[in-house]
């Protein structure tokens, strides 16, 4: 006999691919110059709470094929976005492995440095590549994110238990 649980858990992939969805579309949105120079990486808000969620091995990949899939929409050098998106669901996985015990303001602290330490080694490869950006303005995006972080974790917490979703190590 199966309880009410099992029958009503849907996979986290219900909320997942939305976000993931609604994060490339405001990526590559065009803004205003101001706007666009400050954008914080919405995607990455996305793949860390779900990677920390529900703690499977293939976060990382699955950063990495968005991260592609960005780069391609983007216009970018074939994979400077999955670099990064990689790296940063990585560290946080793996140097904080109770990264979800932590308070809120600590992961965004965490989420915040980590982006701003990721960003300035992908504004390195991009000056090895030979890109050449006009702006240098990493603080501000990384210190969005810092701020984004609880509204995002209260809504996708939201979102996954209107929609009853329930990673398997946690049933």
């Amino acid at each position: 006999m199966t309880n009410n649980n099992d029958s009503n858990r849907r996979s986290i992939y219900v909320v997942f691919l939305p976000l993931i969805f609604i994060g490339l579309v405001l990526q590559i949105i065009r803004l205003p110059d101001l706007l666009e120079n400050n954008r914080p990486d919405f995607i990455v808000l996305v793949l860390i709470y779900f990677s920390v969620l529900d703690n499977r091995q293939l976060s990382i990949e699955i950063a990495w094929i968005t991260g592609l899939l960005l780069d391609l929409l983007s216009g970018a050098p074939l994979g400077i976005n999955a670099f990064m998106m990689a790296a940063q669901v990585y560290l946080i996985v793996s140097q904080f492995t109770k990264f979800a015990a932590y308070r809120i303001w600590q992961q965004a602290i965490i989420i915040c440095v980590i982006n701003l330490l990721v960003n300035v080694i992908g504004y390195w490869i991009g000056h090895i590549l030979g890109l050449n950006y006009s702006h240098s303005s990493y603080i501000i995006p990384s210190v969005m994110l810092f701020a984004l972080w609880p509204l995002f974790y209260a809504v996708s917490t939201i979102l996954c238990k209107a929609f009853l979703v329930i990673p398997k190590e946690k049933e």
